[in-house]
C-alpha cells in the first residue's frame, strides 16, 4: 500500500512541476521536477532528475524486440548496462548482434569488446528502448546497413540438387530455290547431360547428311568458397576480352550467379546524403524503381534489379522539413563493367581442339569494378607460339558509357601487330538508344559500326538501325553494311521483320550489292519453342529460302 501511496504522490508531483521552469526545459527536450511539491519532510531528498527525460532503463537483462531503421529484425534477450553517471543503461550490442541485425560494421567495432553506446562505435547511430513495450529501435545511417540482395539466396542454402539426367533436341529443315536450282538440307542436334552431387557431365554434338560430329564434352563442379566453376574436357572457351576457341584442357572462372548479390549483371548504384529524416525516390524513365525512408546520414542503394537496360537513374530526396533534392546517376549497361567492389578472373590451360600439333597456352584474365562506375581489366595469352596482352577500362559518365582496349600481340604471334577499340553508348528517357564503336587492327583494317534504337510506343515494337563500315588494309576493299528492323511481341509469340543491304567495293574491281528481307515468327509454349523464316534476297543469282525449327527439352 505504501509503494502505491508513493507512486500516486510522484504523478502528482510531476503534474504540478513548477510553470516556468517546466516551459524552459520543454524547449530543450528536458523536463524538470521540484521535489518542494511533494509532502513530507523527505521530499527535497528525492532525485527526480532520472525522469527528466521520460522512463529510465535501469541496468539489467531484457527481451526485446529489436527494430531496425523501423523495420523488425529479430526477438532476442540483451544486457543492458550503465556508468558513470548515466540515467539510462544502453543495450550491450556485441560484433556479432550488429551483424545478425544486418549492419555492416568496421573493423574497430569487432575488435572491441566493452559494453559502450553504440554511437561511440558507429556514428550517427542512436538508440532507443521503450521500457513498456520491451522494443529497442536502432536507428543507423543507411549505407550502414548489410547491402545484400533481397534476391539473393544466402549460400547455407544452397542445394547441390538431386541426382538427374536430361536431353534436349533441336531439328531444323532448310530448304532454298533459285533459278538453276533447288537445295533441300536436314539437320539434328542433341545435348545430354548428368548430375549426380555437385559433379556436372555434359555431351552435345550434331547429325547432318556428312555425319556426327562432337561439340563439346567436359565434367565441371562449382567451387562455392571461391564463387567459380571448374571444368575440363573438351568445350568452348570464350570471354568478351579474346576470341571465343574451341580447346581442350582444365579452366576456373569466376561464376557471377554466385555473386552476393544475387546477379549476374552489373547495376547502377545510388550515394547520396540525407540532412534529415527523408523520402529516397529512384525513378528511371516515368517509371518509380525504389521508394524507401531513410535516417539521417549517408545512404546506399544498390539493388535496382530492374534497371538492366533503361539508362539513367534520377534521384529524388525529400527531406522532413519539405525541402527536395534532385540529381541524374549516369548509367548504360556495358558488358564487360563491374560493379563497384566485384573482381572476376578466368585462368587456364588449354589446348585448340581439332587442330592436331597446335600448341598449348595459359590464358588469364581480371577484371575488377571501382567507384563511379569504372572497371578496370587486363589479361594474357602465353604459349610457345604466340603470345597476347590486353589492358582496357570501362567507365560511366553524364555524357554516356565509354571502353576502351589496347590488345598486343608478341613477335611470335600470327596477327602480329596492336589492335585498339573504342565503344560508346547512350541511352535518353524516351528509351532511344545510341551505340557506336570503333576498330583498328593490325595490317591497317578498321571498321565502324552504329547502331540507333527507338520504341515506337504503345503496342507498336521497336525499330533499329544498324550500319557498318568495314576497311581490309590487304586488298584495299571497303564493305558497307545497313540494317533496318522492326519487332513486336504479343505475349508468348513475337516477329521480326527486317531488311539488310550490303555493298563491298574493292580496288581494280566492280562494286557488288545485295539485299536480303528476312521474316521471322516464333512461339513460346513451356519447354518448346517452335520458329518460322523466310528470306528473299536479290544477288546476282536470287533465291527464295524457307526455314522451319522446332527445339524441346526434356528431363
Amino acid at each position: 500500500m505504501t509503494d502505491v501511496r508513493s507512486f500516486v504522490v510522484l504523478l502528482a508531483a510531476m503534474t504540478v512541476a513548477l510553470p516556468a521552469r517546466f516551459a524552459c526545459a520543454q524547449e530543450a527536450g528536458i523536463a524538470e521536477f521540484d521535489p518542494a511539491f511533494l509532502p513530507g519532510t523527505s521530499a527535497m531528498t528525492i532525485d527526480l532528475s532520472r525522469y527528466s527525460r521520460g522512463n529510465p532503463v535501469t541496468p539489467g537483462t531484457y527481451v526485446t524486440e529489436v527494430w531496425v531503421n523501423g523495420e523488425w529484425r529479430s526477438r532476442r534477450t540483451l544486457r543492458f548496462a550503465g556508468q558513470g553517471g548515466a540515467v539510462d543503461a544502453w543495450p550491450c550490442l556485441s560484433a556479432d548482434d550488429l551483424t545478425d541485425l544486418g549492419i555492416d560494421i568496421p573493423f574497430s567495432v569487432t575488435t572491441g569488446t566493452e559494453c559502450v553506446p553504440l554511437a561511440d562505435r558507429l556514428p550517427q547511430a542512436t538508440t532507443r528502448f521503450d521500457v513498456g513495450e520491451q522494443r529497442l529501435d536502432i536507428e543507423v545511417p543507411q549505407a550502414t546497413l548489410s547491402h545484400r540482395s533481397r534476391q539473393a539466396v544466402a549460400p547455407d542454402r544452397w542445394d547441390e540438387g538431386v541426382p538427374s539426367a536430361q536431353m534436349a533436341w533441336h531439328g531444323n529443315m532448310h530448304r532454298a530455290s533459285g533459278r538453276r536450282r533447288r537445295m533441300t538440307s536436314h539437320y539434328l542436334s542433341t545435348e545430354t547431360g548428368a548430375n549426380a552431387g555437385s559433379w556436372r557431365l555434359r555431351l552435345a554434338g550434331s547429325y547432318s547428311p556428312v555425319g556426327y560430329r562432337r561439340r563439346h564434352l567436359y565434367v565441371e563442379r562449382p567451387h562455392a568458397a571461391w564463387g567459380a566453376q571448374w571444368r575440363a574436357g573438351e568445350f568452348a572457351f570464350a570471354d568478351d576480352t579474346f576470341q571465343p576457341q574451341r580447346v581442350r584442357g582444365v579452366a576456373l572462372w569466376t561464376d557471377p550467379r554466385m555473386a552476393d548479390d544475387g546477379s549476374a549483371g552489373d547495376m547502377p548504384i545510388v550515394r547520396g546524403v540525407a540532412r534529415t529524416h527523408s523520402v529516397v525516390r529512384i525513378t528511371q524513365g516515368d517509371i518509380v524503381l525504389r521508394e524507401l525512408s531513410v535516417p539521417p546520414g549517408p545512404f546506399l542503394i544498390d539493388d535496382l534489379q530492374g534497371a538492366g537496360h533503361g539508362g539513367d537513374i534520377q534521384v529524388t530526396i525529400e527531406a522532413g522539413d519539405g525541402q527536395h533534392t534532385v540529381y541524374r546517376v549516369p548509367y548504360f549497361p556495358m558488358p564487360e563493367r563491374l560493379r563497384e567492389g566485384r573482381t572476376t578472373y578466368a585462368v587456364a590451360a588449354l589446348q585448340p581442339a581439332g587442330a592436331p600439333g597446335s600448341a598449348a597456352f595459359a590464358h588469364a584474365v581480371w577484371r575488377h569494378g571501382f567507384a563511379h562506375g569504372t572497371t578496370i581489366l587486363a589479361g594474357t595469352r602465353v604459349g610457345s607460339k604466340a603470345s597476347s596482352f590486353v589492358v582496357g577500362a570501362i567507365w560511366d559518365t553524364l555524357l554516356g558509357a565509354f571502353a576502351a582496349d589496347v590488345m598486343h600481340d608478341g613477335p611470335r604471334s600470327r596477327g602480329r601487330g596492336r589492335r585498339a577499340r573504342l565503344r560508346y553508348g547512350r541511352r535518353w528517357r524516351a528509351g532511344s538508344t545510341l551505340s557506336l564503336g570503333l576498330l583498328r587492327a593490325p595490317e591497317g583494317e578498321r571498321r565502324l559500326d552504329a547502331a540507333v534504337g527507338h520504341p515506337l510506343g504503345g503496342d507498336r515494337g521497336d525499330l533499329s538501325i544498324r550500319s557498318a563500315y568495314t576497311v581490309s588494309g590487304r586488298t584495299s576493299s571497303a564493305t558497307v553494311d545497313h540494317a533496318l528492323t522492326w519487332n513486336r511481341s504479343w505475349r508468348r509469340a513475337s516477329v521480326d521483320v527486317a531488311w539488310r543491304a550490303s555493298r563491298s567495293r574493292a580496288r581494280m574491281a566492280a562494286s557488288n550489292a545485295s539485299r536480303v528481307n528476312p521474316i521471322s515468327a516464333s512461339q513460346v509454349s513451356g519447354s518448346s519453342r517452335a520458329t518460322l523464316a523466310t528470306r528473299a534476297s536479290s544477288t546476282s543469282s536470287s533465291q527464295v529460302a524457307s526455314n522451319v525449327s522446332w527445339r524441346e527439352r526434356k528431363l
